[in-house]
């Protein structure tokens, strides 16, 4: 993808701290699988997962029901809760109460990602741990060609299921590709104006599938705890509320079907205004899980929506 042409000012202000090295280092393989590994409990990939990664009763249809007294013809509504069950963990056996068969059934192709502004790319390296196939996309020609190394120090899957590019947000149908999901996490906020934030939308919908989905994360600047731990060298970023943004991804031709909040990203170490902060973070992570929704509403570091294209 060609980026030689005009860039947005904070698109050029992000390769500067890039390449200069401020507030953005480089990790080492160890760390970054340790970070993998923590996506499973951020809020924001779950979301993700749970609208691009196959599952088994997605890709496969039902042949035949039995209990061990005799054949069962099972009701949609029983089927649904078979489903959710699955995914959750139950594990059908058979001669146990249902006996599962999908022999003969080919599966359905991986789903495609695209992370558009992917800074360290933990989403789509966290999506390929898992086989889906994702395109981690950056303006930063330096940071890209830091994400390829770490992709082949870390090994399989990533190598085969994970594609770093250099691109811009502003003009992805570059890409000359169409995917599943798109996804964003601490980038959109950066741009500041609102005209600005509507192109680079017009530009997800270019690239987005039929019924595809946009799955984006903004820090929540109205938690009164945000401005006491964030670092100040964090670039500028607009305040949006969940109620503003669910109105700019309507207005941008989506309909939002999900939102929700999270606590930070398990990068967030990098932001913060001292190391002392980071352990208190975690512990503080672990009692937000167990928040009823207006308080997570109130100290979420983010807040995220699920949108899908309007016809």
């Amino acid at each position: 993808m060609n980026t030689s042409g005009h860039l947005h000012q904070a698109s050029e202000e992000w390769v500067k701290t890039i390449d200069e090295e401020k507030g953005y280092s480089s990790i080492d393989a160890r760390t970054f699988r340790t970070l993998i590994g923590r996506m499973s409990g951020y809020a924001f990939f779950r979301a993700v997962l749970r609208h691009v990664q196959p599952s088994p009763f997605d890709e496969a249809r039902l042949l035949a029901v039995r209990r061990p007294r005799g054949p069962l013809r099972l009701e949609w509504a029983a089927a649904s809760w078979m489903m959710l069950s699955f995914r959750g963990g139950l594990r059908v056996k058979r001669g146990g109460l249902f006996a599962l068969s999908t022999a003969e059934v080919p599966p359905r192709a991986s789903q495609s990602v695209l992370e558009a502004g992917c800074g360290w790319a933990l989403t789509s390296f966290a999506l390929a741990g898992r086989g889906i196939c994702a395109t981690a996309l950056d303006i930063s020609e330096k940071l890209v060609r830091d994400l390829q190394k770490l992709k082949v120090r870390l090994g399989e899957p990533y190598v085969s299921n994970l594609t770093a590019v250099v691109g811009d947000i502003f003009r992805l149908s570059e890409l000359n590709a169409k995917f599943d999901a798109v996804v964003s996490d601490g980038t959109y906020e950066h741009f500041l104006a609102e005209e600005d934030r509507c192109t680079i939308l017009r530009s997800i919908r270019a690239v987005l599938r039929e019924n595809g989905v946009f799955v984006v994360a903004v820090p929540n600047l109205h938690n009164p705890l945000f401005g006491s731990v964030v670092d100040p060298k964090m670039p500028a970023m607009h305040p949006f509320s969940l109620k503003e943004l669910v109105a700019e991804l309507e207005c941008g031709g989506f309909w939002v079907t999900e939102t929700g909040f999270s606590f930070v990203n398990p990068g967030f170490a990098q932001w913060v205004q001292a190391r002392w902060m980071i352990a208190a973070v975690r512990a503080a992570g672990v009692i937000f899980r167990f928040l009823p929704r207006p308080l997570k509403r109130i100290f979420g570091a983010h807040l995220y929506c699920v949108a899908r294209m309007t016809p």
